[in-house]
């Protein structure tokens, strides 16, 4: 799902071990460190809502 209008930027703390870890993933799967952050936040959030609606069927 994808709002309309202009992206936002979301700054978050990684410790260097984990952000040298999606550096290295991401060259490999060339592709970059925030789509795959993208990506995965989506995901989680798809499950997420999933679940969700699981427990209250």
């Amino acid at each position: 799902m994808h709002s309309q209008g202009k992206d936002v930027r979301l700054r978050i703390r990684l410790s260097t071990d984990l952000k040298e870890r999606l550096k290295t993933w991401a060259e490999r799967n060339d592709t970059s460190v925030s789509a795959y952050v993208r990506q995965a936040l989506q995901e989680k959030i798809n499950d997420e809502i999933l679940s969700d609606i699981d427990r209250k069927l």
